[in-house]
């Protein structure tokens, strides 16, 4: 979200939302700024992967605990990962 008025950014706290504040003058940057971030989140790696009856039924079960498909759940366990191993 971009507004001439505020960057509402730290006030939103997702990892999808991006805001800036622009002007005249700086409205071309950040539309150019906001698409390469917007590109470099793209998912566009794919595997296949193996896992036991066991391993599927609870990612079946926490998947829909957290009211997400699988993949976004394993991505999500992922980030939080990342963002412990960044922290230390």
């Amino acid at each position: 979200m971009i507004s001439s008025e505020e960057n509402y950014e730290p006030f939103i706290n997702h990892k999808y939302f991006y805001g800036a504040k622009y002007t005249k003058y700086t409205v071309r940057e950040i539309i150019t700024d906001f698409l390469k971030k917007a590109q470099n989140r793209l998912l566009s790696k794919r595997f296949n992967m193996y896992i036991s009856n066991e391993h599927e039924d609870y990612l079946e079960m926490k998947s829909k605990d957290e009211n997400l498909n699988k993949s976004a759940y394993l991505r999500k366990l992922l980030d939080e990962d990342m963002r412990i191993t960044n922290a230390q």
